[in-house]
C-alpha cells in the first residue's frame, strides 16, 4: 500500500470524526438581585436552549452592599429562574463571599426515578 495515501485516509477520518463532535462548553447567565420578572423569562429561555445544544449552565449572582444581608432572597431568585427554564440543580446555589453559583441540569421525571 502506499504510505502517503495511507496517511491521507488517516487524515480524513480524523478530519471527518472532529466534525461530528460537539464539545461541551460551560455557558455562564449572571442574574442581579433586583432582577425583573420579564428578564428572568427571557434569561431563563436562553439557558434552555443552551442545554438543549448540549452546553452546560452556570448560574451566578453577585450581592453588592446591603443585598449581602439578603442571601434568603437571592435563592428564592435561582429557583424562580430554574423553574421558569425548566431545568433541576446539579449543584445547590453555593454562596462564596458575595458570589452565589449554581449549576443546572435536565429536570428529571418522576416515573424515571420510580423505575
Amino acid at each position: 500500500m502506499d504510505f502517503g495515501k495511507y496517511k491521507y485516509d488517516i487524515a480524513k477520518k480524523e478530519k471527518e470524526s472532529k466534525a461530528k463532535r460537539h464539545d461541551i462548553e460551560l455557558k455562564e447567565m449572571r442574574l442581579t438581585f433586583k432582577i425583573g420578572e420579564h428578564d428572568i423569562e427571557y434569561k431563563a429561555k436562553q439557558a434552555a436552549e443552551f442545554f438543549s445544544q448540549g452546553d452546560m449552565v452556570k448560574v451566578s449572582m453577585r450581592l453588592r452592599g446591603r443585598e449581602n444581608t439578603m442571601g434568603e432572597l437571592a435563592i428564592e431568585v435561582f429557583n424562580r429562574f430554574a423553574e421558569k427554564a425548566g431545568l433541576d440543580y446539579e449543584r445547590r446555589p453555593q454562596r462564596a463571599g458575595n458570589q452565589i453559583t449554581a449549576m443546572l441540569t435536565e429536570k428529571k421525571n418522576k416515573e424515571e426515578t420510580i423505575k
